[in-house]
């Protein structure tokens, strides 16, 4: 995996394994006492090389590109009717 900037798609290296579509990608980050992190980077995707005709390459899509994405497909949140009036963070008269 790479990325050319710090904007840039993560790339996978090489063909994406079958049945690997849409599957979690982790990374694992050395720690201390021989210790290692699991970190899940995003979500792996296939793509079509347009100079291999047939060759299938995948990108990681990770959280940044996301969750902007899940949230612009989601329905507006509704309020419920314990929300409605009081805004966040304020405190609520229980009358008691």
């Amino acid at each position: 995996m790479s990325r050319a900037t710090p904007d840039a798609v993560v790339s996978w290296a090489g063909p994406l394994p079958d049945g690997c579509a849409g599957a979690p990608v982790f990374v694992g980050l050395p720690m201390p006492d021989e210790q290692t992190k699991l970190v899940c980077l995003g979500l792996a995707l296939p793509t079509e090389d347009p100079q291999d005709e047939g060759t299938a390459g995948g990108v990681v899509v990770t959280f940044d590109r996301l969750r902007p994405a899940i949230h612009a497909l989601a329905p507006a949140r509704k309020r419920r009717w314990w929300q409605r009036g009081a805004s966040a963070g304020a405190a609520v008269n229980t009358g008691v």
